[in-house]
């Protein structure tokens, strides 16, 4: 244990924006393995940052405040680091020893609560009958079940943004924006996301999750698009142990947060594209393929929908072409904006299941072979080539004038798409 003298400096940096409802989860959840010294220290701290603010300041008036010794003080900052509360720094030299505490806000209930570590320990203080009782304490209210009568007003009908302002083009970077989700960039790793259900909730996905798990799991990042620490969350949320093995994950609930996540993007108005069935040039061509391959479905089909939400049937739809007919994602783009584009903008489930279930036998894996095989005459249809498209940055594609083609000349334009290499 290291020693903490009173004459030794100290510097504080509060790197969390800590409310009532954080210093409430820290007294009635963290407190009985804190114990009250380690409390009281933390608030001590959050209560007189202002103090430290023109430079260091030495232990003594921290010592007296607290009514602590230098042991009591030490230990009890320990069990703060130990939580992640607080982080410890320090500087030595022959004149002074300087201390860099910075402070962290603690979990949400919600998330102590589901913390097999934090949850365990509590459990281990005070009992589980116990942690029953006070779990109580932060449970909301359950929702009223009228849902064919509400009239709340979405965020697209009131304020009606137009993402292509500038304003909507600039993104905030922020090492401390802990609690926003990310959408990812790049194919779903697989690897990566059972490192982060590893080392972020002590869940080791070989022996927590089954087959069928992860291609569930893959068939929503394919829909939602998100990365992979952000779906470790949402899965780790959803998970609970005590399950037998495949029955472990509440993927309705799993669904409910994604889509909640994700429902801001797609109730705003989208950014102006060419309409998808007017292709000009080979540019415009690889622009529509090259977004069909790399475009999550869920953002794909979103496009067509204007300021519409898109339906929860529709949203099942798609993961059912993922996860029950093995498509990929260009494949299901490609499937969607044929069936749309034929069926007066509407999505038939059969008709698009029967299509999917034809897809599948064929071994169709990219957008080109998928938009090939579904324009060729019926008498003239079979698997086509295998075809790599490489995807290239995506391009708004407002920047070029786009005229109609009549059936010939756009019959002529989807053949010679199974050359386009991006």
């Amino acid at each position: 244990m290291r020693l903490i003298k009173e004459n030794d400096l100290f510097e504080l940096r509060v790197l969390s924006l800590v409310s009532s409802e954080d210093l409430r989860v820290l007294h009635i959840l963290y407190q009985p393995f804190l114990g009250n010294l380690a409390v009281s220290i933390y608030q001590t701290l959050i209560y007189t940052q202002s103090l430290y603010e023109e430079g260091p300041s030495s232990h003594d008036f921290l010592f007296k405040q607290l009514g602590a010794t230098s042991l009591e003080f030490a230990n009890a900052i320990a069990k703060l680091e130990a939580c992640e509360l607080v982080r410890t720094f320090v500087e030595k030299t022959d004149e002074f020893t300087m201390y860099f505490y910075e402070i962290f806000a603690p979990k949400l209930a919600k998330d102590f609560f589901k913390d097999p570590i934090f949850s365990g320990l509590l459990n281990s203080y005070i009992g589980e009958r116990r942690v029953q009782q006070i779990s109580e304490l932060f449970s909301s209210a359950k929702p009223y079940n009228l849902k064919d009568k509400e009239v709340t007003m979405s965020f697209g009908e009131v304020y009606n943004p137009d993402l292509n302002a500038d304003a909507f083009n600039k993104f905030i970077n922020s090492d401390h924006l802990g609690r926003n989700e990310v959408k990812r960039k790049a194919p779903f790793n697989l690897a990566l996301f059972k490192d982060f259900l590893r080392k972020n909730y002590q869940i080791i996905a070989d022996k927590a999750l089954v087959n069928d798990d992860y291609k569930r799991i893959v068939s929503l990042t394919m829909v939602y698009s998100f990365n992979e620490e952000t779906m470790a969350k949402q899965i780790a949320e959803g998970y609970s142990a005590d399950l037998p093995l495949g029955q472990r994950i509440n993927y309705d609930y799993v669904t409910r947060n994604l889509k909640e996540i994700a429902r801001y993007k797609h109730i705003a108005k989208p950014k102006k594209l060419l309409p998808l069935n007017m292709l000009s040039n080979d540019s415009e061509k690889a622009r529509l393929i090259n977004r069909m391959e790399v475009e999550a479905s869920l953002d794909f089909l979103a496009s067509f929908n204007k300021e519409a939400v898109v339906p929860d049937s529709e949203i099942s739809l798609l993961l059912r072409l993922s996860s029950d007919h093995n498509l990929r994602n260009g494949v299901i783009n490609a499937l969607v904006y044929y069936v749309l584009n034929t069926k007066d903008m509407q999505l038939p489930t059969a008709y698009v299941e029967k299509i999917a279930a034809t897809l599948s036998r064929s071994k169709i894996e990219y957008a080109v072979d998928a938009i090939n095989y579904l324009e060729a005459p019926k008498d003239a249809r079979k698997p086509t080539a295998k075809t790599k498209v490489t995807p290239t940055k995506t391009v708004a594609a407002n920047d070029q004038a786009s005229e109609e083609l009549d059936d010939d000349e756009y019959k002529k334009l989807l053949k010679e798409l199974s050359n386009v290499q991006g």
